[in-house]
């Protein structure tokens, strides 16, 4: 690091007038302050820089700093607690909201009023739906039984009914057969031609008989008889039934092995029913198949209420339905998970609830009847079978919301009492976060609440002062530094880091120093230190210290990213930008023309504290510093005002336009070092193109501010 000497005598002055205006008293910290306002305190602690470096701050003793802090004491208690609320807390809290939920945020935000009002609701509806579902539970369990039940008891009945029905069918078809095959010509519509046809229900007249006898394992017709009034009234020609029957003729074939058969034969959406059965006949054997009407059998299977009523075949068929157009349409049940009971149960009857193509569910019973493998099905839509149920329940529901309201009201009221204290606590709070520590609380009671009320007031005096000394504290180093510093993790010792080193200097200061009065260079140097620190602080460096007009700082060394190198150099391009502005208006003896030179350098510091244990100092040491001073320093002689090393320039490539200068040999390297000025960013057009021009710019008058010709 490279001070800058002025004229001793000037400087002398300079100093002195400093610790006069250092000693005085300081003023009070206004309530505007926040404690969160970081980087706005990063700005305060960088105005009027001239305080902080317009000499080796080495040079300043303990003593140098206001008496009135020194005198100061505070209870321990009182920094504590400034040190967890106004820094420690507000830090951890953001960080811990950042890892919470939004729903943990809503509730950790909310007041303790609604969190009451929360807590009590919940236990009431918990402890009202509880009792809801469990008394729904089992009363749905009890009703689902009962219909279960009912079901199961009209399938009992109707199975009874349709089995008699069948069997009277068979017996009555067995007699038409045996005179069919002793040769007598038999009326199907005419029962009294057939005394024993007198049985059979007029609704379950006979459409067609047929006889079948096995010849060569095959069947082969040997007698039919049809019923020409149904025949007539339909329109019907005989081949529509034997058409009917062929088809199907197949499954009745099982008959010759003993097998009752009974299908669904509709046709032409007219129900039939057709039974099959064994025949013997003297020495040829067959089977008989009779067609019949299904209206009596139809008429036990009509709907009542909400329950459906049907009959299924072995193969899942619709039988009887309480719904005609199921029966002549012969619509499959087959997919439906109660056919699969039906044939996986052991017993001739059982219980089963479904679900339908439609997604609706049905409580259902079945009874086997022992005859042509069929089966009676009662079922009965869950839906509407537990519609009172919901009803019920519906109206517990709104039972339960009427007692939350009036709950929640009388909650409210109560809360509302109880909270006003702790509210009033909230606001004070949230003044101390703001920096308003004068706090106009008051006790309203004697109890936990009163004592905490206390100790707000306390701690907001104590804060009121500790706010003070950090400020101050602020002023003399970075607000990263001041803020480990209070919290006390500054420990002698460095680390090794690799950090950007950026010096600045003004040129031909001390002769600039000489013509102008100790007052007027410290109040020249306070303007230009602020709008060249400003700069820094835009591009989160860190102003390690002022060495004279000199300004050293650091990208790195508290906390890394990979742009650091990138943040220096867009310092310089800013520097030099802000300079312009600050040239204007000036060219005076008191207000001169102000030129400055840039070293950026980049490579392995040790970044940490140096001094002692009663007085530490942040800073950075090692030879990349020494270069990056040298550099800086090397402006003068190339004519430049922003100069790069080669390990600077390795770190930003094709990002600047920048020009390497002549090797050169710098005190304390062996080697030459390659250097590269800085014209600008590739992507901008109203930088210099050249050193010629850069020259143009820094050199306003026309001259080199040495008035040495400058090397390339």
């Amino acid at each position: 690091m490279r001070p800058k000497s002025a004229s001793k005598k000037n400087t002398k002055k300079a100093t002195a007038l400093l610790k006069q205006k250092a000693s005085q008293k300081s003023k009070p910290i206004s309530k505007s302050s926040k404690i969160k306002r970081k980087t706005s305190a990063r700005t305060k602690a960088d105005k009027e820089p001239i305080l902080e470096g317009s000499w080796n701050r080495a040079e300043i003793e303990e003593s140098d700093y206001p008496s009135s802090y020194e005198d100061t004491t505070y209870p321990e208690s009182t920094r504590d607690q400034s040190l967890s609320f106004s820094d420690y807390v507000i830090s951890e809290d953001k960080k811990s909201k950042s890892k919470r939920s939004w729903l943990k945020n809503l509730f950790y935000n909310s007041s303790i009023r609604l969190k009451l009002v929360f807590i009590i609701s919940m236990i009431i509806i918990l402890s009202i739906s509880s009792i809801i579902y469990i008394a729904t539970f089992f009363f749905r369990n009890d009703n689902e039984l009962r219909i279960k039940e009912k079901n199961l008891e009209i399938t009992e009945l109707i199975a009874s009914k349709t089995r008699a029905d069948i069997s009277n069918l068979i017996r009555s078809a067995k007699l038409a057969a045996i005179s069919l095959a002793q040769g007598t010509v038999i009326n199907l519509a005419d029962k009294s031609e057939i005394k024993e046809l007198n049985d059979l229900s007029n609704e379950e007249g006979f459409i067609a008989i047929y006889i079948y006898i096995m010849e060569g394992g095959r069947p082969t017709i040997f007698q039919k008889s049809y019923n020409p009034i149904f025949l007539t009234e339909k329109n019907w020609n005989k081949s529509v039934l034997d058409k009917a029957v062929n088809k199907d003729l197949k499954n009745y074939t099982a008959s010759y092995k003993g097998k009752t058969v009974v299908l669904n034969s509709s046709i032409n959406k007219e129900p039939l029913i057709a039974v099959s059965y064994p025949y013997k006949m003297d020495e040829a054997s067959g089977f008989i198949i009779a067609l019949a009407k299904m209206d009596s059998i139809l008429s036990s299977f009509k709907s009542s209420g909400i329950t459906d009523n049907f009959m299924l075949t072995q193969e899942g068929i619709v039988l009887a339905h309480s719904k005609k157009e199921d029966v002549y349409n012969k619509t499959s049940f087959k997919e439906l998970p109660i056919y699969e009971k039906i044939q996986d149960s052991p017993i001739n009857n059982g219980q089963i609830k479904f679900e339908n193509s439609n997604k609706e569910v049905f409580l259902a019973s079945f009874k086997k009847l022992g005859l042509g493998n069929l089966t009676v099905v009662t079922s009965v839509p869950e839906e509407k079978a537990m519609e009172e149920v919901n009803n019920i329940q519906r109206r517990n529901f709104y039972l339960m919301i009427i007692i939350l309201n009036v709950s929640i009201l009388i909650v409210f009221i109560y809360s509302k009492s109880l909270t006003k204290p702790i509210l009033s606590l909230v606001e004070a709070s949230k003044k101390i976060e703001r920096g308003e520590f004068q706090l106009d609380i008051k006790e309203t009671s004697g109890d936990e609440i009163g004592v905490l009320t206390r100790s707000f007031v306390h701690m907001g005096k104590g804060l009121s002062e500790r706010d003070k000394i950090k400020d101050a504290f602020g002023k003399f180093v970075s607000p990263e530094l001041a803020e480990k510093a209070l919290h006390g993790n500054m420990r002698l010792g460095g680390e090794r880091k690799e950090c950007t080193i950026f010096f600045s200097d003004i040129r031909n200061f001390t002769a600039m120093s000489e013509t102008m009065q100790p007052e007027d260079v410290v109040d020249f140097l306070n303007l230009y230190m602020t709008e060249m620190v400003s700069c820094v602080n835009q591009k989160a460096g860190i102003v390690d210290k002022f060495i004279g007009d000199s300004i050293m700082a650091v990208w790195g060394a508290i906390s890394s990213t990979d742009n650091d190198t990138e943040s220096a150099i867009e310092t310089a391009l800013l520097m030099r930008k802000s300079l312009a502005a600050f040239n204007k208006n000036r060219g005076t003896q008191k207000k001169p023309f102000i030129r400055i030179g840039i070293g950026i350098n980049t490579g392995d510091v040790i970044a940490g504290q140096i001094g002692s244990e009663e007085r530490l100092e942040f800073t950075v040491i090692g030879d990349a510093v020494n270069l990056a001073s040298r550099v800086e320093g090397l402006n003068k002689e190339f004519g430049t005002d922003i100069l790069i090393t080669e390990s600077a320039y390795a770190k930003v490539p094709n990002l600047y336009n920048v020009k390497k200068m002549k090797a050169i040999q710098v005190k304390g390297k062996k080697k030459a070092q390659v250097i590269f000025a800085v014209l600008g960013r590739l992507n901008d057009s109203s930088a210099p193109k050249s050193i010629p021009e850069l020259r143009s710019i820094i050199y306003q008058d026309g001259k080199n501010s040495s008035g040495a010709k400058a090397k390339t």
